[in-house]
């Protein structure tokens, strides 16, 4: 997180984001797959960075502009429209999370060890 402050290195990026691919999937030659039924190691990994994107807008947008109160003042329905966006890629965003990791389903696994490793991811990423 970046705890309100502006990022590093603002702008956007063209490398493409890790497949979720474990390690031990990938192959030599070609790309490899994932087990069915088995979450990467990955996702938490990859959705945090989608969510960090998603924060960077929200405090370049709203926090870090030099007309941030004249924009929130005198142009409330350019702002509202900025809201407006950025809570529609938020909504998205939720609607892309894995099943096995939103909160509400931590219940559904019954092997202890990967429970409590997808739950601590799930629970990080929902506080994010």
């Amino acid at each position: 997180m970046t705890y309100g402050r502006p990022p590093m290195v603002p702008g956007y990026s063209d490398v493409e984001l890790p497949s979720l691919i474990d390690d031990e999937y990938l192959l030599h030659a070609g790309e490899g797959s994932q087990i069915d039924g088995q979450p990467s190691r990955l996702v938490c990994f990859v959705y945090s960075i989608e969510l960090t994107d998603i924060l960077e807008e929200i405090l370049l947008t709203f926090y870090h502009r030099q007309d941030s109160k004249l924009f929130l003042d005198s142009q409330p329905s350019e702002a509202l429209a900025c809201v407006l966006a950025i809570d529609n890629k938020l909504h998205r965003f939720r609607k892309t999370v894995p099943e096995v990791f939103r909160t509400e389903n931590y219940d559904t696994h019954s092997s202890a060890s990967w429970h409590a490793n997808v739950l601590l991811q799930a629970s990080v990423l929902h506080s994010r």
